[in-house]
């Protein structure tokens, strides 16, 4: 953190900023964090793809939370995911009802997306037949080719929604999604509510930790 020598900064700010940089790795490498990089970032957007972009995305930890799972009592509709894919196609939402589904935000510049990837396609092709179903969404990325660069590149075959605008992201309600960075997973229960989530890169015992409590509650 810079500033002048001696002087602490308040704790709020000092929040601020450890937040942001365990959230860009870029600005964690370069050994000094300013706040007033910080707020440029946030308000450049930390989604979009670019320098400032590709730095916006969760990077691992050891002491990361595992996922937030909530009774069904807590529950709250899971927002309408229908709209057109990174590979032109169309989904349609209530096409999932009754199914576990799990949704991933990513962005093909995000190291961290890249990372899970390959997990999140494993877990699919586990799971497809039990009544899972996977959904990526691609956020705040400008056309589609870096997407399908990034579904080819790690064997994804579960569809993605385009949302260059952020818009789809948006319709979480607060505190289940970070909507300014990525990646994100969260679960929705057969019912169409969110029953969970990680706002963080997953592997394979976040997956699970998400999905086998839904498979074994009544359908």
């Amino acid at each position: 953190m810079t500033g002048r020598p001696g002087r602490t900064p308040p704790r709020g700010v000092r929040d601020t900023v450890r937040v942001f940089t365990n959230r860009c790795p870029r600005a964690r490498s370069t050994g000094r964090t300013s706040l007033a990089f910080v707020v440029a970032a946030l308000l450049a957007g930390c989604s979009s793809p670019g320098p400032v972009g590709a730095a916006a995305s969760a990077s691992p930890g050891a002491g990361r939370r595992p996922p937030v799972m909530k009774p069904v009592a807590e529950r709250v509709p899971a927002p309408d995911l229908s709209g057109p894919t990174v590979d032109g196609g169309t989904v349609a939402w209530p096409d999932y009802r009754g199914k576990v589904v799990i949704v991933n935000t990513w962005g093909s510049w995000c190291d961290p997306c890249r990372e899970e990837a390959r997990d999140l396609q494993r877990a699919y092709a586990e799971y497809q037949g039990r009544g899972v179903e996977f959904l990526g969404i691609n956020t705040r990325e400008q056309g589609r080719e870096g997407g399908q660069n990034f579904e080819k590149e790690f064997g994804v075959k579960y569809p993605s929604l385009h949302d260059p605008d952020g818009s789809l992201v948006l319709k979480f309600p607060k505190g289940t999604i970070t909507a300014q960075a990525v990646p994100n997973t969260l679960v929705v229960d057969r019912s169409g509510r969110l029953a969970g989530w990680a706002l963080h890169q997953v592997g394979p015992a976040d997956l699970e930790a998400l999905i086998a409590p839904l498979l074994a509650e009544s359908p």
